[in-house]
C-alpha cells in the first residue's frame, strides 16, 4: 500500500511540473527575458534540486510508472538542454 501511495505521489508532482516545464518552455519561446521572473522556472529548479526529481527519476527507471505518463522533466537530457540554453 506504501509503495501505490509513492507512485500516486510521484505521478501527481510529475504531472504538476510537466505543466510547469512547459509553461516555461513557451515562455521562453515567445520573449526569453520574461523567463527570469517565471516563477514555474523557480519551482522547477528548486524540484530538480530537491532530491525529488531524482526519486522520480528512479521510479521511471524501476517502470514503475505508467507508460502513458508525460514524462519530459524526467528526461535528463530535455531539461538539462533546457536550462543550458536559457543561460
Amino acid at each position: 500500500m506504501e509503495n501505490k501511495i509513492k507512485i500516486y505521489l510521484a505521478i501527481r508532482r510529475i504531472k504538476k511540473y510537466e505543466r510547469y516545464f512547459d509553461v516555461a518552455k513557451n515562455i521562453y519561446e515567445e520573449n526569453p527575458l520574461l523567463l527570469e521572473k517565471c516563477k514555474k522556472l523557480k519551482l522547477l529548479l528548486k524540484y530538480y534540486k530537491s532530491g525529488r526529481w531524482l526519486k522520480d527519476y528512479q521510479l521511471d527507471e524501476q517502470q514503475l510508472l505508467p507508460k502513458n505518463l508525460k514524462r519530459g522533466i524526467l528526461s535528463q537530457d530535455e531539461f538539462y538542454n533546457f536550462l543550458g540554453s536559457i543561460k
